[in-house]
């Protein structure tokens, strides 16, 4: 007999399976060592089997949060959990502020890591915002945003952002409400980075992402700055990886913290991004921002971000179509609320 999420009445009799290992006669083998496994434990599982069919495991925890949000009784504390990836993040603080709308009977909170959970500390529906790691054993209805399986971007036919959504058994709005907060703290440390530089409308520039053939290479780089400067703007850089330093360039590259990069978003007149974190958090936070894409299909990645204008690029993006990089930056700017000369 299966054992796991059998002690919640109309759910199936399921045994929870990471990575290789095999469920057999209701325990979960994890290198080869048996272990039961509560329907409610967090752990770093990737499937369910049930009466012998295995299913991704998004496709179980959906169930599960379903399940849950039909059921639980007005009052009851709710935990939503996304930790990894800034992107994944900001998209999935969307879901829990509809969601805290949705069921205002609810206590609904949202867990994240450390990193990230400062973005959210400002007022919102939530009742708070809290640590993956203060999770474990202290409450019983978790909705588990963790459980996304890759799949070929080619191929996808749904972007995260409404599996999140859909995962919590709501629906996709046409713009979504983030519920991303800058602290003056963030702020003023972005004005002392800023320097003089922060006297001129600023155009960010975010050249990286977590696949790198989705990363500017150095001429694009280049290219974006050289338009930006002829159009009045002062080229900022942000991310982890070192750039070509040329003049009227502010490279700060691996000096701002998510918090402080949050901060140059709000006051930027425009973002330049990949398809990556910076990308999200520009569209969530309402800001123009030009996003070029060369894997995923962008009318994907940029559903609900009106203030988004995506180019597709097929290929590397070390080398930038002029002519559409204009033409995408004159559409993002006059959606900008930041006066430029």
């Amino acid at each position: 007999m299966h054992f796991g999420l059998h002690s919640k009445p109309g759910l199936p009799e399921v045994a929870l399976v990471r990575g290789p290992a095999q469920a057999v006669r209701g325990e979960v083998f994890r290198r080869g060592v048996p272990r039961k496994v509560p329907w409610n434990t967090l752990k770093d599982f990737t499937g369910w089997q049930s009466s012998g069919e295995f299913m991704r495991s998004d496709q179980v925890f959906r169930q599960i949060n379903l399940w849950l949000a039909a059921r639980l009784p007005a009052g009851s504390e709710v935990v939503v959990i996304r930790d990894v990836g800034l992107g994944d993040v900001v998209m999935a603080s969307a879901a829990v502020r509809a969601l805290a709308r949705a069921k205002p009977h609810w206590k609904v909170s949202f867990f994240t890591s450390k990193r990230y959970a400062p973005l959210f500390d400002g007022p919102w529906e939530a009742e708070g915002v809290g640590f993956l790691e203060e999770v474990r054993g202290r409450f019983q209805n978790v909705f588990d945003q963790r459980w996304l399986v890759e799949r070929d971007p080619q191929k996808d036919v749904e972007d995260r952002k409404r599996i999140f959504f859909r995962n919590l058994g709501l629906p996709f709005p046409e713009r979504l409400d983030a519920p991303i907060f800058v602290s003056r703290e963030a702020e003023e440390q972005a004005t002392a980075l800023l320097g003089p530089t922060g006297r001129f409308p600023l155009a960010l520039i975010c050249p990286e992402s977590s696949g790198s053939p989705r990363s500017f290479g150095e001429r694009a780089v280049e290219q974006i700055r050289r338009l930006v400067i002829a159009q009045g703007m002062a080229p900022v850089v942000v991310g982890e990886r070192r750039v070509k330093r040329d003049g009227g360039l502010l490279d700060l590259t691996g000096r701002t913290s998510v918090t402080v990069l949050a901060a140059l978003v709000k006051r930027a007149a425009i973002v330049y991004a990949t398809d990556s974190g910076p990308m999200h958090l520009a569209g969530l936070m309402g800001r123009p921002c030009v996003a070029y894409f060369n894997e995923v299909r962008p009318e994907l990645r940029c559903e609900g971000y009106p203030s988004v204008v995506p180019i597709w690029q097929l290929g590397s993006l070390d080398v930038l179509n002029q002519a559409e990089l204009s033409s995408a930056t004159t559409m993002a700017m006059e959606q900008s609320t930041v006066e430029v000369a």
